[in-house]
């Protein structure tokens, strides 16, 4: 999805999509942990790296967004 992201126009949107698979991976994460299919070191391990590339990605889209909206006024 990254390479996607990065080959269209439309890159707010496949990021946006790509932080909503985030949130239901850290989802499945958290169950692993509560079920026991996973250690709390594991967990805690994990929960670091997705939250590391949830915030790499909110800023990218927050990147893009502004990157956007400067070229809609540039258009007006």
């Amino acid at each position: 999805m990254i390479y996607r992201a990065n080959r269209t126009r439309q890159k707010v949107r496949i990021i946006s999509t790509m932080r909503e698979i985030l949130l239901e991976v850290q989802v499945y994460i958290r169950l692993m942990c509560d079920l026991r299919y996973i250690s709390e070191k594991k967990y805690v391990e994990l929960a670091e790296q997705t939250s590391s590339m949830s915030k790499q990605m909110a800023a990218w889209e927050k990147s893009e967004q502004q990157k956007q909206s400067d070229g809609d006024r540039c258009e007006d």
